[in-house]
This record gives C-alpha cells, structure tokens and sequence, in this order.
C-alpha cells in the first residue's frame, strides 16, 4: 500500500497538495508512531512531507540519531551529486568508501545515492555509464549497500520515466541496462524483474523497460557478460589522439571556448587527467627559462575548464601527479621541467 501511493505521488500532489499531508497525519494519529512506515517509503519522502512537525517529530522517534540523515536530505542530495560524480571521473570508486564509513545512518538513504549516480552518467557515455556500474558494484561488495536500496533506486527511476525521458531519449535503454548490470553483479536478484512487471503493470514505459532488462538476463547472467552491457569501443588512444588535435589547435589559436566545446563532446571527464597531463607537456616544450609565456596560455585554459566545471580540481592534480611520475623521461626533452612544472603549481594555487 505505502509503494502504490508512493508511485502516484507527485499525481497526488499535484491534484491535491495537502491530501497526502492529511492522510499521513491521520495515519500517525491512527498507530500512535510511525513504525508502520517502510524504510523504502521514509527515505522518500518529498519536501513537503518532510517540513510537517508532526512527521518530522515521528521520524526523530522512530530513528533517533539517525533522523538527521532523513531530515537533511536535501544536502546529502548535493554531496550524493559531487561524490558520485567525482568517483567516476576519476574512476576511483574507493574515494567514496570514508565519507559512508564516518556516517554509519547513511544506510538509510543508500538508495539515493544509487540513484543519483546512475542519473549523473544518464547523458554521458557507456564508458562512463560502465564506471558507474563499477561504482555501484563496489557499493555492494566493500561498502555492503543492500540489494533493497538497489531495488528503491531503480523503482524511483522507472517511476519518473515520464518525467526524465524527455530531456533524455537515451532513458529507457540505460535504465535497462543499468538493471540487467545490478542483477549480473549480484547488487539485485533476479526476482526484481518478475516483480517489476506486476509493480509496474500501469506504466507501458514501465514495463518496457523491465523487458530490456529482461532480454539481456535470459541467456547470460554471468558477470562475465555483465561487463559486456555497455558499448565501450572508444579506446585510451583514441581519446590520446583527439586530444593532442584539440591541444594543437589551442597552440595556435588561443582560444580556450573551442577547448570547451571539443572535450565535452568527447563526454570522457574520467580520462581528462591525461588531457592536463599532455597540455602541459606540450606547452612546456615551447618555453624557455626567459620566456614561459605559454605556460600563462595553459593557467588560463585550465582555469576556464575548471570554470566551466569541464574538467574539476582534482582531476588537474592527478594530472599534475602524473607528470611527477614522468619527470625523469620528461626531462630528456625538456631540461627546464622541473622549473616549468613549479611555476605551474604556484600560478595555480
């Protein structure tokens, strides 16, 4: 009952704003606590449910100090944004693991967190969309995420399909495939598409969905044939290559939009410390100890990159850790590295 009148409520919200209010309360007043309110729904629940005194003063009785995870949803949205896009550009799912261990209450909105990672890679490529699935496995294996806060998530999706594939028309293949991903990698059981068909029998786009989903388990539900789900054909030195045209044309134009414009159409954030890394090296081989004004030329595109949030903090300090590693080739080339790199460090701090 809690799910059905979870699925229609934003209908419900939208026709009547303050019948839900009243039928929670009424239900409140009813059992006496709020006991009776699946975790799945809690976890849910929009703003305006969530400013009632009377449910917020039920939900600090029901969890205790765990509450304020429910209470201050709306800036673990925010952080579920940034960390969750920040561990798949840099594809380093373990960046993730303090911030879960220093907050053990976390296990009580696990699902939006699923569900916000999978929607940040929603436009992106199936190369990210695969980094994704690698993170979500990782929450499973090493950070325990149950397969219910999977199957919250991917119910939350599949509901706002209406909502979200307008702006995406890619929507219902990812969501599909996402599912048949969890359901390889053992995040979900098998069991979440069967009962996905009867939880969804109203919602043709619903339904479609768990059908993809469907097809691609029935032969093979290997891990194997998981990591196979998303088409991942551009290759490292295909991104290598494109990358070192956009740096060329940089060089010769100064103009740091058409950087803009080149990498977020190659959609690849989590490679971009190789873009910095290769930036660099070509501009300091056009500087001497006198003259470094190309090193200038770089701060400004990085900077505008960082600007235009292409290309974040810590992806320009992996790539900067990289050229560290380099050093003792890169010098073979170009003597002055080390006196280039420092200015470079102290210009971007």
């Amino acid at each position: 009952g809690f799910d059905l009148i979870y699925i229609d409520l934003d209908e419900i919200l939208k026709d009547n704003p303050l019948s839900i209010v009243h039928t929670m309360e009424m239900i409140l007043n009813a059992v006496g606590d709020i006991h009776l309110f699946p975790e799945s729904f809690l976890s849910r629940l929009p703003p305006i449910l969530l400013g009632l005194p009377t449910v917020r003063e039920a939900i600090t009785k029901k969890f205790g100090d765990s509450s304020k995870v429910l209470l201050d949803m709306d800036k673990h949205k925010e952080e579920f944004v940034t960390l969750s896009r920040d561990a798949i550009a840099s594809n380093n799912p373990e960046m993730i693991q303090a911030y879960f261990l220093a907050n053990p209450f976390l296990h009580i909105i696990h699902s939006l967190f699923i569900r916000k990672a999978i929607e940040n890679v929603l436009e992106k490529t199936d190369t990210e969309r695969e980094l994704c699935s690698q993170l979500l496995s990782f929450c499973r294996e090493k950070l325990g995420f149950s397969a219910a806060a999977f199957s919250y998530a991917l119910d939350d999706l599949i509901f706002r399909v209406a909502l979200l594939e307008p702006d995406c028309p890619d929507f219902s293949r990812s969501v599909s495939r996402f599912i048949a991903r969890c359901i390889m990698d053992k995040c979900l059981s098998q069991a979440y598409v069967h009962y996905g068909f009867v939880h969804n029998s109203k919602s043709e786009k619903g339904i479609n969905i768990l059908f993809m989903a469907f097809q691609l388990i029935k032969e093979d539900c290997t891990k194997e044939a998981g990591t196979k789900i998303w088409d991942t054909t551009i290759t490292n030195k295909e991104f290598k290559e494109k990358f070192d045209i956009i740096i060329s044309q940089f060089f010769d134009t100064k103009d740091a939009n058409e950087v803009v414009i080149g990498l977020a159409k190659l959609k690849c954030s989590f490679f971009l410390h190789e873009f910095v890394k290769r930036l660099c090296i070509a501009g300091f081989g056009k500087c001497t100890i006198a003259n470094d004004e190309t090193l200038g030329d770089i701060v400004t595109l990085l900077k505008e990159l960082e600007k235009q949030t292409i290309l974040p903090k810590d992806l320009i300090a992996k790539g900067i850790a990289r050229l560290k590693e380099l050093k003792e080739d890169i010098i073979l080339d170009i003597p002055i590295f080390p006196t280039l790199l420092g200015r470079l460090e102290g210009k971007l701090m």
